[in-house]
């Protein structure tokens, strides 16, 4: 079905750059399972997405949660930041889109990282045309409201938008929103901007 794509919407973490690393290694190092340590995360990440508690904080009530000590004043944002790897394919794909199309950020964040994403890479280096921090409006992925304002700063219709994501209860909120999305693999960058292709070439 032919889509009339006027401005695309990318994600952060799981699309422009990997971040889960970070919690292998401490599942690892705190010998720890996996899905146990994903989950306390997920616990106290909505807080900061919401700009409601540090990223410090988050890390430490994670931690804490978890039964393990990461000693006296250690820094959890400089420890996390370096072991996020940019996605180079999706980079790429958005530069390159950002040539024929408005591109735009709608992301859950904590305050103070996207600057660092910025600066280290992680987030390619674009003029983009607006950046929906969850944390800076107190709204997260996947509440309406968020959708509702980044269409807003977006001046389109919904069904104008491409929204690109790599959680599929976020994909299929815009969806029922009227907004056109394709769920992202983090595994398969190649494959899935493939997918992402298919929508702007049709549109």
């Amino acid at each position: 079905m032919k889509k009339d794509i006027k401005f695309v919407y990318f994600d952060v973490g799981g699309v422009l750059f990997r971040w889960r690393e970070v919690l292998v290694e401490i599942a690892a190092k705190h010998k720890k399972p996996f899905d146990e340590v994903l989950r306390v995360y997920a616990k106290h990440d909505e807080a900061a997405c919401r700009g409601i508690i540090t990223y410090q904080k988050l890390w430490e009530n994670m931690y804490a949660d978890l039964g393990i000590s990461s000693g006296k004043d250690f820094d959890f944002f400089n420890f996390s930041m370096k072991k996020f790897t940019p996605i180079i394919e999706t980079h790429r794909f958005v530069k390159e889109t950002a040539k024929h199309l408005p591109v735009g950020l709608l992301t859950n964040i904590h305050h103070g990282v996207y600057d660092h994403l910025r600066e280290s890479g992680n987030i390619p280096d674009i003029n983009y045309t607006t950046v929906v921090q969850s944390c800076l409006l107190g709204k997260v992925k996947p509440e309406k409201e968020i959708y509702h304002h980044a269409q807003k700063k977006a001046k389109v219709k919904p069904g104008n938008i491409l929204f690109i994501d790599d959680f599929a209860i976020n994909v299929e909120v815009a969806q029922a929103l009227g907004w056109n999305a394709v769920l992202f693999d983090t595994d398969s960058p190649a494959r899935s901007i493939r997918e992402i292709r298919k929508w702007i070439k049709d549109s």
